[in-house]
């Protein structure tokens, strides 16, 4: 593939994209200057805090795109990762779960489009296994070097040079302060303090550009202070402790009650109830909207393709309610389904997920996805008891707001984890007296500013441009990962995160002015609460996924979305075609458009190895035909929810 000229011009695009970049050259050479008189190449550190699937991306991306600058003769910049990583090992948090976790996304859907699935047909990974995929993806992408284990990043500053501050007052006038916020924060660099594991050392480090990719899943949330927890008798645990413990050691014999019912309560709760004395469940809002990893011999995930996408509102609500409606009245009637595991009839699962979302109005359109059945299972096969809120605890049971009680040994609770993932920005002491210690506009007031305008901006991943960029800090501070989507997979959208990141360290791409960041976010936020309601002012990190790759994939030019009108494309490649509009939307769609010849081969490939006819044949022809016959049992109409089915 030739190389394409930047967006931004090489030797002003940090100036114009991020105005803070510092040791800026001038150029005093004259128009007769020879070639060995060029601008100097201009070292830009970047940190990446996460070893996961995000942080890995990142560093794969901002590798490749400097070696791909500089084939292109285009490297001015020269970029130097760094990325910290607390644990031993790759992997982020699939290097910590509990016993038999797994993925609730499809490999198919799962992978890297850098590094497509190699199986034919999609099928779900264990933790362990795609710990294993994301080792593999660093050792083949040679970006090992880059990575330092067993570091802890401690605290990430704020700093700006002396030159940076011009020793000015805070402007009174809003509009104006917030433009001076603005032009402060973009000149920041940070100063990255870490300790390694094996000492106490602290070594601080200055990075021009800060990635964070420490995930949504390392905080765990407090357990609640429920009335009278402290007299029960009993063990209340976290599911964050579940690490290394065997289910049979812990709970064999024992009766639980699970709190919580997200995808790994569900997950947790088939384990416990297959070994528990007796099991329940407690949840105060219930699960998403339930569909089980597979149909048959369907990955669930496949569902929500480019077809279904296409639905209009609110055609594509109604066609939902239909097909769940319809699955609740003729599974069982018109076909069976068996586990594609061992064999096992899933007929009645089927069903009771059916009937459960048609009861709570979930349609996947506008839901969070239970991308499971596990819970079902535990209540179908192992009499598991479902159970509203809590209301209090006594010595040794549990009471809740409906008056029903369960007797218990151990309490797991599954409440999950807290958004706030970023410490290492807090401060040590209290900023506000910090405040009255220097002066207005000195270097020291404006960095305890920024810190506090940069924990602000990180409070809330709906207020970051893209749901990855803070709008003050020009690029600076990106944020990878954290976009959680409702159905659909975190590492794609990490991946193309990364590589919008990194097109514009290398001044490929640029990204807006602070004031439309600021507007793109509002506009983004509004969509999403419209979308999901109370669920997305409950789960902010909650984002639709085809939309958001699609934003993500804009500026770059690597959608595949007008391979789908090229008569061309479709003679040449019509099984990709077909892939591209029935087939689960993944990473490797966005490396047919705008990508090397290699790169775009690879996605072809893996395309034309991975097989259709599930896609096909599955989830489209049931999906149909559960609306044609919802459509003649249900007799109602078009715009009243489908209830007490």
């Amino acid at each position: 593939m030739a190389c394409s000229s930047s967006s931004c011009s090489a030797s002003a695009r940090h100036d114009e994209a991020r105005s803070f970049m510092m040791n800026e050259e001038s150029s005093s050479a004259d128009s007769s200057a020879s070639m060995d008189d060029k601008k100097k190449k201009r070292s830009v550190r970047v940190a990446i805090i996460g070893g996961g699937a995000a942080g890995l991306s990142a560093l794969r991306e901002i590798v490749h795109a400097q070696a791909a600058a500089s084939e292109c003769d285009d490297d001015d910049v020269s970029l130097e990762p760094t990325l910290f990583e607390e644990r031993d090992a790759v992997g982020g948090v699939y290097t910590r779960t509990y016993e038999g976790a797994m993925l609730t996304t499809s490999d198919h859907v799962t992978s890297f489009g850098a590094m497509p699935s190699t199986t034919e047909r999609a099928r779900f990974l264990t933790a362990d296994e795609y710990a294993e995929y994301l080792h593999t993806y660093a050792v083949q992408n040679n970006i090992t070097p880059y990575i330092r284990l067993g570091t802890r990043v401690v605290r990430i500053q704020a700093i700006l040079d002396d030159n940076a501050v011009s020793s000015e007052v805070p402007k009174a006038c809003i509009s104006e302060a917030r433009e001076q916020m603005d032009a402060m924060c973009a000149r920041a660099r940070y100063a990255v303090t870490t300790m390694l594991a094996s000492t106490t050392t602290l070594t601080t480090q200055i990075f021009d550009h800060v990635v964070i990719c420490t995930g949504t899943n390392q905080i765990p949330k407090p357990i609640p202070s429920w009335p009278g927890v402290h007299d029960f008798t009993g063990t209340v645990m976290h599911s964050s402790e579940l690490f290394n413990l065997s289910f049979e050691r812990a709970f064999a014999n024992k009766r639980v009650l699970l709190v919580g019912l997200g995808e790994t309560a569900s997950d947790v709760s088939l384990a416990v109830a297959k070994v528990a004395a007796a099991t329940a469940i407690s949840s105060r809002a219930g699960p998403g909207v339930v569909v089980p990893r597979y149909f048959e011999d369907t990955p669930g995930d496949s569902m929500m393709c480019r077809a279904f996408y296409a639905l209009p509102e609110p055609a594509a609500s109604k066609f939902w309610a239909y097909a769940f409606a319809s699955g609740a009245r003729f599974v069982g009637t018109f076909y069976r389904s068996r586990s594609e595991a061992n064999g096992a009839d899933e007929t009645e699962i089927l069903r009771t997920a059916a009937r459960l979302n048609v009861a709570r109005g979930a349609v996947p359109n506008r839901d969070f996805g239970t991308k499971n059945t596990s819970f079902l299972e535990a209540c179908v096969r192992h009499n598991t008891a479902l159970y509203p809120d809590i209301a209090r605890f006594t010595s040794t049971s549990v009471m809740f707001v409906d008056g029903s009680t369960f007797e218990c040994d151990v309490v797991l609770v599954n409440n999950g984890y807290t958004g706030r993932n970023f410490a290492v920005f807090d401060g040590d002491d209290d900023s506000e007296s910090r405040q009255t210690d220097v002066a207005a506009g000195t270097r020291a007031f404006w960095e305890d500013q920024i810190q506090q305008q940069l924990r602000h901006e990180l409070s809330d991943v709906r207020k970051m441009h893209l749901n990855m960029y803070p709008p003050s800090f020009g690029g600076g501070i990106s944020v990878h990962g954290f976009a959680r989507a409702a159905f659909g997979a975190v590492p794609p959208i990490a991946e193309m995160q990364a590589r919008l990141h990194a097109a514009f360290l290398v001044g490929k791409v640029c990204i807006p002015s602070a004031t439309s960041m600021r507007a793109s976010a509002n506009r983004s936020s509004a969509a999403h609460a419209r979308r999901f309601g109370l669920t997305g002012l409950r789960i902010r990190a909650l984002v639709d996924y085809l939309s958001t790759m699609e934003a993500l994939a804009e500026p770059l030019g690597v959608s595949p979305q007008p391979l789908l009108w090229s008569p061309t494309f479709f003679l040449k490649h019509h099984r990709v075609w077909r892939a591209l509009l029935f087939g689960p939307i993944n990473g490797w769609q966005y490396y047919l458009r705008g990508t090397t010849e290699t790169e775009r081969e690879a996605a072809i490939e893996a395309f034309e190895r991975a097989s259709l006819s599930p896609y096909l044949q599955g989830h489209m022809g049931r999906g149909f035909t559960s609306f044609f016959f919802g459509s003649l049992a249900a007799r109602k109409s078009m715009g009243q929810r489908l209830v007490g089915v």
